[in-house]
Parts: structure tokens; sequence; C-alpha cells
């Protein structure tokens, strides 16, 4: 009766944690990228892209080999775990063009779950 409690825990645990691992999984960033559109605000993209730009990578870390963007570059940047999305603002700070950098080796689920393990 004991070994049925734990195998039963066991599955009820695992399907808790796939639930869990499914739900908090994003929109796919390209899909995200896909959204933004040429007179955009910043604003706007921000909210597609659900952040400002910045790093917003939790698993991986992208080395720059282009020196410091510009504060006053028209070239804003979100560097995520699926890639780096770049978006170029017109003068009136509206969107002109998005490049999409997808990540050649993006982390997996694994590597996810790894990650938030104590040892």
């Amino acid at each position: 009766m004991k070994r049925r409690r734990v195998f039963i825990g066991m599955v009820v645990l695992g399907a808790i944690l796939a639930a869990a691992l499914a739900l908090s999984r994003p929109t796919p960033l390209e899909e995200r990228v896909g959204r933004i559109r040429a007179g955009m605000s910043g604003a706007e993209v921000d909210a597609v892209l659900g952040a400002p730009p910045g790093d917003h990578t939790r698993y991986v870390t992208y080395v720059r080999h282009g020196g410091i963007r510009r504060a006053d570059s028209p070239i804003m940047e979100w560097d995520y775990d699926e890639g780096c999305v770049d978006v170029r603002f017109g003068p009136d700070g509206r969107v002109e063009d998005v490049t999409y950098y997808p990540n050649s080796d993006p982390p997996s689920v694994w590597d996810r779950v790894r990650h938030h393990l104590p040892w």
C-alpha cells in the first residue's frame, strides 16, 4: 500500500511539474517579433516583447563584438535566451525596421530545469 501511495505521489508531482513548465513558457520570441510593425512606438514594442530594451537572458550570455551602443543611437536592443532583437527607430520615435537574430543553441528544457536544481 505504501509503494502505491509513493508511486501515485510521484505521478502527481510529475504532472504538476510538467504543467508548471508548460504554463511558464512565454510566447516564442520569434512570434512576438513578428507582431512588431513599422510605425509602432517604443512603448508598443516594449509591450509586445514584454520588457524594455536590455539584457533579459537567464541561461545564456552574449558577447558583444561591435562596441557599446551609444545612448543616442536610433537602434534599441533586446537580448533573450532565444535570440536578440534590434529595432531601429526613426526621428519621430516610431519603428522603421526590426531585425531578429535567433540563438543558434538556445537552452533546452533540461538546461532550464537544471539551472534551478540545488547541485
